[in-house]
């Protein structure tokens, strides 16, 4: 018998996490204007940054809750399986 993936779910929801936190500090301090992506303090120059490791953030979260479900559906279908017989 397979375990539940609990490691998967545990990096989803960190990806989620840091997620939400670089999206808070880029609502918060940061704007769009002219010249780019600009931060206030004390983010000054990490405007860049911040607008690259949100975009990573939801890519990554993306593929994890794809794998999560994959590993999910492989789980369920053994559980049951091993539970039929």
């Amino acid at each position: 018998m397979r375990h539940f993936p609990w490691i998967m779910l545990g990096l989803l929801a960190a990806c989620a996490t840091a997620l939400f936190i670089t999206g808070y500090i880029a609502e918060t301090h940061c704007s769009f204007g002219f010249g780019g992506f600009g931060c206030t303090q004390p983010f000054i120059g990490w405007g860049e940054t911040l607008l690259g490791s949100i975009l990573g953030f939801l890519a990554l979260c993306a593929v994890l809750v794809v794998v999560l479900l994959w590993r999910v559906f492989g789980w369920w279908r053994r559980t049951k399986r091993n539970n039929a017989t």
